[in-house]
């Protein structure tokens, strides 16, 4: 019976140490993306003021 309690502690360990595996890939994953769509908020903000200037300037 000591032997099943040992295998199932063990179980258990290596299924919360696959979930925080699976937590610190999805918490890289959203600061990327996070990343990603400021780098395309400031494109985007930069060809919203140049078209802006463009149609100011006629």
């Amino acid at each position: 019976m000591t032997l099943f309690y040992i295998l199932l502690a063990a179980l258990i360990c290596y299924g919360l140490l696959l979930l925080f595996k699976q937590q610190a890939l999805l918490k890289d994953r959203v600061t990327h993306l996070e990343r990603q769509k400021q780098e395309t908020e400031e494109i985007l903000l930069q060809f919203m003021q140049q078209v802006n200037e463009l149609t100011e300037g006629r």
